[in-house]
């Protein structure tokens, strides 16, 4: 009796066992991860990380690429499709078209690309989609007829940034009112107003992410040229400036912050002066940073962003201060003020948005017209973190022309 007491309650323990395991594996398939700032830009993103790569936007096309960036597809399931190559009737029907793509993100295995809404023909419309790594089963989890600039994923949550410019009637309002919400990425019905602000002329939220349990983000009138920087407690949802509302959040390092404030800025003749500040994460107490801090503030260079590991300035390109073409360059310090490498930079003369990255890759994203042809083009470049100490170049990750990849298309 006892012998066959044992062997039942063994094979108890092992189903028990056996049910924790899989309830385990389930837990790991569906965790939700933080935002990854180091790949939100300015304005929305246009390259994110995965597990296996990076996925970017190739103007209209979503296309990836593997972790040594040596080769790139079209995010498509179909295999006959030509994808830039089709026509202008055929391309909407391409799996990694999107039209107007000004965000993406990704999280268990799915991707998540904001755009304009292809089936609603009548109205400007934009629309967060969802759909497999290969491209297949899009599907619109949130859709807003507002002007939708961009969106993070963090911790299983959707954070839009929005612009109304009509009332409920489609009557334009004076003044833009700009709102930020967040809905559950599983739920995108409940949707919660966490800010909003009136008033603007020409207003727009930039550099929105998030970080911990906040979310950072700078509120800007592109009318008069001015912003500020506000936070959102996610667990309270109080809102307020940061140490100076009127700085700009440059970059959110491991630990720290780092803000610009714009002193002197004559837009005619484009001079500026700025002051750099440090917040620790923990501290109320800003340090301004000097050329004691970072040597590169001496010679007026730009702090441009950070990482958990480093601090980018770079030269100034343009305006009547602007350095000499053939002297530009990229400097990368550590948080102790180290320069870790100075890289030539005069070849990225139109940077559009930034990208910190991971631990291995900076991006840099520009968009130019070719002065032979008149024709818009696009690159991304990178720096690969590892040949840091001397040997570091910025390469051409991707470029491509606007006629090839934003051409005409017919809905």
């Amino acid at each position: 009796m006892k012998k066959t007491r044992f062997a039942f309650l063994m094979i108890l323990f092992l189903f028990l066992l056996s049910s924790c395991g899989q309830d385990f594996t389930k837990t790991q398939n569906t965790t939700v991860s933080d935002c990854q700032r180091g790949f939100m830009g300015v304005y929305g993103n246009k390259i994110y990380p995965s597990p296996d790569g990076y996925y970017f936007f190739a103007g209209n096309y979503l296309m990836f690429t593997d972790p040594e960036l040596k080769n790139f597809t079209f995010v498509c399931n179909k295999a006959e499709c030509l994808h830039a190559a089709e026509s202008p009737e055929n391309r909407i029907n391409c799996d990694a078209f999107f039209s107007g793509p000004r965000s993406l993100s990704y999280e268990n295995g799915k991707l998540y690309v904001l755009c304009q809404n292809l089936q609603n023909k009548q109205e400007d419309t934009f629309s967060i989609y969802e759909t497999d790594i290969d491209g297949s089963n899009r599907n619109a989890i949130y859709t807003s007829g507002e002007a939708f600039s961009a969106f993070c994923l963090h911790q299983g949550n959707v954070y839009t940034s929005e612009v109304k410019l009509t009332d409920e009637d489609g009557i334009f309002f004076e003044q833009s009112i700009v709102t930020i919400s967040r809905f559950p990425l599983k739920h995108p019905k409940d949707a919660q107003l966490l800010f909003q602000e009136a008033g603007l002329r020409d207003g727009d939220i930039n550099r929105m992410k998030c970080y911990g349990n906040y979310c950072y983000f700078d509120v800007v009138d592109f009318y008069d040229l001015s912003s500020e920087s506000k936070k959102i407690n996610l667990d309270t949802l109080d809102v307020s400036d940061c140490f100076l509302p009127s700085a700009e959040l440059r970059g959110i390092g491991k630990d720290r912050f780092f803000y610009e404030e714009i002193t002197e800025n004559d837009s005619e003749r484009s001079i500026w002066k700025s002051r750099y500040w440090q917040l620790d994460k923990d501290k109320e107490n800003p340090k301004e940073l000097t050329k004691e801090s970072f040597s590169a503030i001496e010679k007026q260079a730009t702090l441009l962003c950070a990482d958990d590991q480093y601090v980018y300035f770079y030269d100034i390109m343009s305006g009547e201060n602007a350095v000499p073409v053939e002297q530009q360059s990229f400097y990368i310090y550590t948080y102790e003020g180290e320069l870790i490498d100075k890289v030539p930079f005069g070849e990225i003369q139109y940077m559009t948005d930034y990208y910190p990255g991971d631990d291995r890759y900076l991006f840099l994203y520009q968009q130019f017209s070719d002065e032979e042809t008149g024709e818009t083009q696009f690159s991304f470049h990178y720096l690969d973190k590892k040949n840091l100490n001397g040997n570091a170049r910025f390469k051409t990750m991707f470029q491509g022309g606007y006629e090839e990849y934003c051409g005409a298309v017919i809905y």
